[in-house]
């Protein structure tokens, strides 16, 4: 049985936390029973299955590129993203091209039969984002992350988010980077960014680099 990540906002730190956040609709299909995690093999419907249907179209159509596969390279290592710029939103009022603060974040404990890996995430601002558990697709050089989590929204809010982190592996770092939120549940607070929303971010020199 499914038990979603919890994020609470005061640890999640600016960058994260600014990406669930409003800049200026009910859900459907939107994946993440209690079964969604059973027998990820990283192929098209089991990514289907983790997320929704709906929401990966979503992310497809906002111009997020996913690596399907049961053989995904090694991820693990520390990066930087530097600087972080908005590629692409569906949430109203969001300014393309605004660059965010520097992200250094890790991949860990990946396991290449459960198609598991751990990520982690640090701010400069000195906030963080640790330990979740995620799947990882891809083949080659190239691969998918996927995070789905319950979103500690604040004065009592649970919502539900997800996170797609994708690239392909370099010498010194990713290239094609991109890291994506969506909104599947703001549990209506106030503030967040609208349900059925999200945004994708890359590196804006092009390459991640690994630390």
């Amino acid at each position: 049985m499914k038990t979603l990540n919890r994020i609470k906002f005061k640890t999640i730190g600016i960058f994260l936390f600014s990406m669930l956040l409003v800049a200026s609709c009910s859900k459907d299909d939107n994946g993440g029973g209690p079964e969604a995690n059973d027998g990820f093999d990283g192929s098209q419907s089991s990514i289907e299955t983790l997320l929704g249907g709906a929401v990966l179209d979503s992310l497809i159509d906002l111009g997020m590129e996913i690596h399907y596969g049961s053989r995904p390279p090694i991820v693990e290592g520390q990066y930087r993203i530097d600087p972080t710029v908005l590629e692409a939103s569906s949430v109203p009022g969001d300014w393309i091209g605004m660059t965010y603060n520097s992200v250094n974040f890790s991949f860990s404990n990946q396991n290449p039969e459960n198609l598991q890996v751990t990520f982690d995430a640090q701010e400069d601002l000195g906030y963080d984002h640790e330990g979740s558990g995620s799947f990882i697709s891809g083949n080659d050089n190239s691969f998918s992350v996927f995070l789905v989590n319950e979103s500690e929204l604040g004065d009592g809010y649970i919502g539900e988010t997800i996170f797609v982190i994708t690239g392909t592996i370099v010498e010194n770092g990713l290239t094609d980077f991109q890291i994506a939120l969506y909104m599947v549940d703001n549990a209506g607070h106030i503030g967040s960014i609208p349900n059925d929303t999200g945004r994708i971010f890359i590196d804006g020199d092009g390459l991640v680099e690994k630390l």
